[in-house]
Order: structure tokens, then sequence, then C-alpha cells
């Protein structure tokens, strides 16, 4: 189930759109509520990244 907000913008109240999104840097993990517009600004950014890097385990 969707959490009621986004971590991005707390005052998005109420918003049921979002999706918990995973990722690592660093060697970090971390996790963030995003809605759609945050998860395609987000995919747009690190494309280019992801393009090029490999996948580890």
């Amino acid at each position: 189930m969707a959490p009621d907000s986004d971590d991005v913008a707390p005052d998005d109240e109420g918003d049921d759109g979002t999706d918990t999104v995973c990722f690592g840097y660093r060697g970090q993990q971390f996790e963030v509520e995003l809605d759609a517009a945050q998860q395609h600004a987000l995919d747009a950014v690190l494309r280019r990244y992801i393009a090029a890097g490999r996948v580890t385990v």
C-alpha cells in the first residue's frame, strides 16, 4: 500500500499516489517516497549513469 505523502514535499498531505523508490549511492542504500512526477525526474537524472554502470550484488 502506498504511503499518504511523499518524502520530498511533505506539505502534500493526503496524496496517495506515492511509491517507495530504493536506490544506492556510494555504498549506501536509500528509500524515499516519491510521486509519479518525482519518480520521472529522478529517472531522468539517473538514466545516463545507470546506462554506464553495472549491477552489483
